[in-house]
């Protein structure tokens, strides 16, 4: 996570349960400033939380939709991917509400977990049934919309412009480094970003998972 400012808006966190399964999720809230802060700081807290009283994430974010809508800032929502990684045998079970569509990536196939519902704090009681997936010897991206929108540096002559690294951009940095293990090709985006791209207007959050 790089935060633009000195309080991100954005969110991730994982964490093992007792069984082994891994817990997982990434999240994007609507806004600025302290308010969206704060409710970065309540989504990642309830997510946390209802993780360790049931195993259902489809009722893990309901739950947490329908705080959201009673208790949120008329106006803000929260983008949010999630679910839980079974390591021995690699499945995943993940829900995507509204947030930018991870990417399930095999070599040069790059497959699109496009979102199946609003975010959250829009609608109540709305269902959020698990797309289930397999990793194998796949990785799962999951990032915020501060990479797709981030402006790159491009110096031409004594101007210098610049130019929005974009999906497709973002998509060629994850193939480029592809080949690397799981920590160095976080390392070596991160780096990217601090070299290639323009002061930020967004926070930057990148989470990668592997089966093994």
């Amino acid at each position: 996570n790089i935060p633009a400012m000195h309080l991100s808006c954005d969110f991730y966190d994982y964490f093992k349960r007792d069984d082994g399964t891994i817990c997982f999720c990434i999240g994007d809230v609507s806004g600025k400033g302290t308010a969206a802060a704060l409710l970065m700081a309540k989504a990642i807290s309830l997510f946390r939380c209802l993780c360790k009283v049931t195993d259902d994430i489809c009722f893990i974010v309901q739950l947490m939709n329908n705080e959201l809508c009673e208790t949120a800032v008329r106006g803000m929502f929260v983008t949010f991917a999630g679910g839980w990684l079974y390591p021995g045998s690699g499945r995943v079970d993940i829900v995507n509400a509204g947030h930018m569509p991870p990417f399930l990536v095999s070599g040069r196939k790059i497959t699109r977990i496009d979102p199946d519902d609003p975010p959250l704090g829009v609608l109540p009681d709305i269902g959020h049934p698990p797309r289930q997936i397999y990793l194998n010897d796949s990785w799962l991206y999951l990032y915020t919309d501060g990479f797709t929108e981030g402006k790159l540096k491009k110096n031409s002559g004594m101007e210098k412009k610049t130019y929005q690294l974009g999906l497709k951009g973002f998509l060629r940095w994850l193939v480029q480094s592809g080949h690397m293990p799981v920590r160095d090709q976080a390392d070596w985006l991160m780096k990217q970003c601090r070299l290639k791209m323009a002061p930020r207007s967004d926070d930057l959050t990148f989470m990668v998972l592997a089966g093994n």
